[in-house]
């Protein structure tokens, strides 16, 4: 929440700086042309905001209904194909540093896993993934080992 409000705080000052410069060339130009740009920046920028918050209300609408609701879809699948993502670490102490990501397919959607997992796991054993209904969040992964016992 935080984090949303910094991001629109930053969009809405960034839209009020740039109608400021367009003022200003306004009144240096003072013409037709001028007036069209403002006309156009001004529909623009509330274009921009608008998607900006109903983005993440339509989010977050649907995280409040799957809590509030406390349904979730059990997914019990075997894994089709595992798959490592490597980038380079920009930031931080890290930085030039490579950075990563394990993923695993289940009836073809990717989902993240841990390293631990992907170098334990193989390809075609079954996973029973939680899933929030409406905000497709994982909230549980188990590992179903070869004998029907789980691994959490």
């Amino acid at each position: 929440s935080n984090n949303f409000s910094t991001t629109i705080l930053a969009k809405v000052l960034l839209l009020i700086s740039g109608l400021f410069l367009i003022l200003f060339l306004n009144l240096s130009f003072k013409s037709v042309g001028s007036l069209i740009i403002i006309g156009v920046f001004i529909i623009f920028s509330a274009g921009v905001l608008w998607f900006s918050f109903t983005t993440v209300k339509r989010k977050n609408t649907q995280i409040e209904q799957d809590i509030l609701g406390m349904r979730k879809t059990i997914i019990v699948a075997p894994i089709q194909s595992k798959r490592v993502e490597s980038s380079e670490i920009t930031k931080g102490r890290d930085k030039g540093g490579v950075a990563l990501k394990y993923f695993m397919t289940i009836r073809g959607t990717e989902y993240d896993m841990t390293e631990h997992r992907y170098l334990t796991i193989k390809e075609g054993e079954f996973m029973e993934l939680h899933q929030a209904p409406n905000s497709k969040i994982i909230v549980r992964q188990r590992w179903l080992k070869e004998n029907g016992q789980e691994d959490n």
